[in-house]
């Protein structure tokens, strides 16, 4: 049977390094956001796992309201709100469900996207694709790039050089006055927030290039952490362009209707 362990704030968990979840990162994440009591896309973010548990053979056979109560001991510790975070291990013969928090990460108030298809170029075939997997290094890796080069967060493109996504995020851009976002076909991480944003508002989805990001008019992060996040700038080939996101009225209607979602939404706790 699978165990569940509720790590409050302070507290550590105890894993075994022989099993897998520890030893080779087989594990698979979520991360939502929390507040003002109400807890964000959680019927998205729990089918997201079980999906990804099934696919990759690990058991989620949760009582799901039992998971749900062990949220809400965590959040009547979180004044304000934060981030709550589900990680499933493999632990050979169960699996192991990690329930715990993290306060929610300060932001630049001006925010870059580094622009380079060379970097951590994303292989779409890998079975990996299309799940938050613990397998992370690559993204921590380009995430390292851009900060060390003054942005927030950089792109990343598959093994055909076609768009995919940012390391943290997923990426909406306005061109030529459409909303647009890659494919799922790219193998980027079908994240929720940008589901909900395909699912409610005109985005025009494809395949990509460079060129198409270098050249949009405005670009947006999205993911369950900041909601939509406009880029201020971004770097291509050593190049600044000023962007003008914040400003753009599609920001302010992207804004308005993720909230409007998230009202109808998000689980009270």
């Amino acid at each position: 049977m699978p165990k569940i362990s509720i790590i409050r704030p302070g507290e550590s968990a105890l894993l075994d390094p022989a099993s897998s979840g520890f030893a080779h990162g087989f594990g698979i994440f979520e991360t939502m956001r929390l507040r003002e009591g109400r807890l964000e896309f959680w019927h998205a973010h729990w089918s997201r796992l079980s999906a990804s548990a099934a696919a990759l053979g690990v058991d989620c056979s949760f009582v799901v309201e039992e998971v749900l109560e062990g949220v809400r001991e965590l959040a009547s510790e979180l004044s304000g709100g934060g981030t709550i975070k589900l990680s499933l291990l493999d632990e050979g013969k169960e699996s192991h469900l990690l329930v715990y928090s993290r306060p929610s990460f300060p932001r630049p108030e001006s925010i870059g996207l580094l622009v380079d298809p060379s970097l951590c170029r994303l292989d779409e075939r890998t079975p990996l694709a299309g799940h938050k997997t613990h397998n992370y290094t690559e993204n921590i890796l380009a995430v390292r790039e851009a900060r060390g080069l003054g942005c927030y967060d950089a792109a990343r493109f598959n093994s055909k050089g076609v768009l995919a996504e940012a390391a943290m995020s997923n990426l909406v851009f306005l061109a030529e006055g459409k909303l647009c976002s890659p494919a799922v076909s790219t193998g980027l991480l079908p994240g929720v927030v940008r589901q909900a944003l395909i699912d409610g508002l005109d985005v025009e989805l494809g395949e990509f290039s460079f060129e198409d990001l270098k050249s949009a008019e405005s670009i947006y992060l999205t993911n369950s952490s900041v909601g939509v996040l406009p880029v201020d700038w971004s770097l291509c080939q050593g190049a600044r362009f000023e962007l003008g996101s914040r400003s753009n009225p599609i920001f302010s209607e992207m804004q308005a209707f993720l909230e409007a979602r998230i009202r109808e939404e998000a689980v009270l706790l």
